[in-house]
């Protein structure tokens, strides 16, 4: 029995709150994505090849908090702590959760810099817990890897290996992140930075499920 956050709704749901992620940030922090860090790589070349160094800020600061966040995911997988949290990726679910919920205090136009470099941090969090499933490995926050593997898995489907199933899951979760970013426009718009509470009832979804899943 595989366990609830292997499952394809869970996944699904993850990559969703990735995609409003982006577009919250788009709305509410100058039209920052906060999950571009190849991107945020190009932007540092760039700045510096055109010696626009108001633009390193941003990207720096962003790349430096998700490898941060990538060593604090290491960290709480190797010191687990059954007290408070009985397996770890509840840990790594609980500070995405109190991110989310901190930030709609902070106005919008307000240290951008700082919101976007949590966001950085969480979302490496979550790439890093999160991501496998029955058909291999999925990417929570970004799409190439994710598109990729649904032209193999479609291939391999065409060429009778059966693979049908996972192409047809692989897709539904790549689609969810678009579909995220849509739905957080709206949401933002109509919010502004209080619309971060919106991840916070999907994460708290989440949250439970994982908790529902390790008692039984």
């Amino acid at each position: 029995m595989s366990k609830s956050y292997e499952k394809v709704w869970f996944l699904t749901s993850l990559t969703f709150l990735a995609g409003f992620l982006n577009a919250y940030t788009y709305i509410t922090r100058n039209e920052t994505f906060a999950i571009m860090q190849t991107a945020n790589m190009s932007k540092i070349g760039i700045s510096l090849a055109l010696q626009d160094y108001d633009m390193l800020q941003t990207p720096i600061f962003s790349i430096i908090f998700c490898v941060l966040g990538g060593f604090f995911c290491e960290f709480l997988k190797n010191n687990p702590n059954p007290k408070y949290f009985d397996i770890w990726q509840r840990k790594s679910l609980f500070i995405e959760f109190m991110a989310f919920f901190v930030v709609a205090f902070v106005p919008m136009g307000v240290a951008d810099v700082a919101v976007i470099s949590a966001f950085s941090f969480i979302a490496q969090m979550q790439l890093s817990t999160f991501g496998k499933w029955y058909g291999g490995m999925h990417n929570t926050t970004i799409c190439t890897g994710d598109l990729r593997n649904f032209a193999q898995s479609v291939y391999r489907a065409l060429i009778g290996k059966k693979d049908l199933d996972i192409a047809r899951d692989t897709l539904i979760m790549v689609c969810s992140f678009p579909l995220g970013s849509f739905v957080g426009i709206f949401v933002s718009q109509m919010f502004q930075e209080r619309a971060s509470w919106f991840g916070c009832i999907i994460l708290a979804v989440l949250y439970v499920a994982i908790a529902k899943t390790n008692k039984l």
